[in-house]
């Protein structure tokens, strides 16, 4: 660096908790305070281009602190030096004892690739999330079925909070979608109370929508995807999506989304999907377990008021925690994250991992 220099950051919390300050230090000098946007300040770096250590910190309205800091090389004028923030929600359990809620950032141990990453913000206070209820209406849920899926969706839309953000998209062999809306959830309760069932199952059709469809949301985004987990067409000889499972998966995961899944049936551990390589429960607990949520099967239609609210509980009791990589490559590949506590006793839920910037979408 060298002469005037803008030193600008881009601040916003999972949460979306409004930016209370942004410090700017300079080799552990702080040479400005910043208390609204835009975060920017202009420093003077002198005569000469050397290298200098650049930290950001940032508090939000509600207490959450964000820092992370950059060593300029040599810099020619107007380069610019990327900071990327990853977000990991976590749920932590202990045997037998429930959800784990009081624990700290120091409690926290994560890992990208195998290599540790200091945390750079954590929350225990998940104030909203982006929603996509996705309802299977296919032929195979007529009757007592649906009846029971739509009570148990409504319940679930119930459950939801003034600053939560919803859609639902109900599908057979085609999608039917509701906008998505926050606070106002009438939309939603009508597309569930005039869903009606008939047709195959576009089952990985309906995953690329709702990811493509919450990209672009800040903060905590979910799926809750009621399904036997079988992707076939009505007549039962061909799939029911032009998409495969693993595109639909990718998709997901590029967006960042956890998947809960509700399996619907019994011996979904026996059933094979169309192509006779996974059975339908390996298909949901997979989507699940590598993004960041969790699979619960129930056998008959009763069950699900329970199911669904267990994913509604499960949701807000997650913690929010963000690293800043040490690698940070722009090659579009998959980074693996491994995330611990200090306590062994402890099972702990997060994504598997994340695809860097760059590359194919």
């Amino acid at each position: 660096m060298g002469g005037p220099t803008r030193l600008e950051v881009e601040v916003s919390f999972p949460t979306e908790d409004p930016v209370a300050r942004v410090e700017f230090y300079v080799d552990d000098v702080r040479v400005a305070t910043i208390v609204r946007p835009p975060f920017q300040t202009t420093w003077d770096a002198g005569p000469n281009f050397d290298p200098h250590r650049v930290r950001v910190v940032a508090m939000s309205a509600f207490g959450i602190r964000a820092d992370d800091e950059v060593s300029t090389r040599l810099l020619i004028p107007d380069q610019q030096t990327e900071v990327r923030v990853v977000n990991v929600y976590a749920t932590v359990r202990k045997k037998g004892r429930g959800f784990v809620t009081d624990l700290e950032a120091a409690d926290f141990r994560i890992e990208e690739n195998g290599v540790p990453q200091k945390i750079s913000h954590f929350s225990r206070d998940l104030r909203e999330v982006h929603w996509a209820i996705l309802l299977d209406v296919s032929a195979s849920m007529e009757g007592k079925r649906l009846q029971i899926a739509r009570k148990a969706g409504l319940l679930f839309i119930e459950a939801l909070g003034e600053r939560d953000h919803a859609l639902v998209l109900t599908f057979s062999d085609v999608i039917d979608s509701t906008d998505l809306v926050s606070g106002q959830f009438g939309p939603l309760r009508r597309q569930i109370q005039d869903a009606g069932a008939g047709g195959g199952t576009a089952l990985y059709d309906v995953l690329v929508e709702a990811a493509d469809r919450l990209h672009n949301a800040d903060g905590k985004k979910a799926i809750l995807l009621l399904s036997d987990g079988r992707d076939q067409g009505l007549d039962g000889y061909g799939p029911g999506s032009d998409h495969t499972f693993e595109e639909a998966l990718e998709r997901v995961q590029r967006s960042d989304i956890a998947v809960y899944a509700v399996g619907l049936g019994e011996d979904l551990d026996k059933q094979l999907d169309f192509q006779r390589r996974r059975s339908l429960r390996n298909i949901l607990e997979t989507l699940s377990t590598e993004t960041g949520g969790r699979a619960s099967f129930v056998r008959r239609a009763g069950g699900l008021r329970d199911a669904f609210r267990r994913v509604a509980r499960e949701v807000r009791m997650q913690y929010s925690i963000g690293y800043s990589p040490t690698d940070r490559p722009d090659d579009g590949s998959w980074r693996t994250i491994r995330v611990q506590t200090s306590d062994p006793r402890h099972e702990v839920t997060a994504r598997r991992g994340y695809y860097a910037p760059g590359g194919s979408s």
